[in-house]
């Protein structure tokens, strides 16, 4: 089963999104939450939702804070 038909199959199972929605995804930049936000702008129009992105740094990775 492919990324795409799991999403959504899990999204339709549990009924996280509802026609006119408007969802904010929370992005940290790494491969999951790009994939994530990339196939909410990709089906948007299919989901007939809003998608808005907000970029979340939690610091965790990188150098010394000092």
């Amino acid at each position: 089963m492919s990324f795409e038909l799991k999403v959504k199959t899990f999204i339709e199972e549990e009924q996280l999104l509802q026609q006119g929605d408007h969802l904010l995804v929370a992005v940290s930049g790494g491969v999951d939450s790009m994939a994530l936000l990339h196939y909410f702008i990709q089906t948007q129009e299919q989901w007939n939702i809003q998608v808005e992105a907000v970029h979340v740094d939690h610091m965790l990775r990188g150098g010394s804070l000092c």
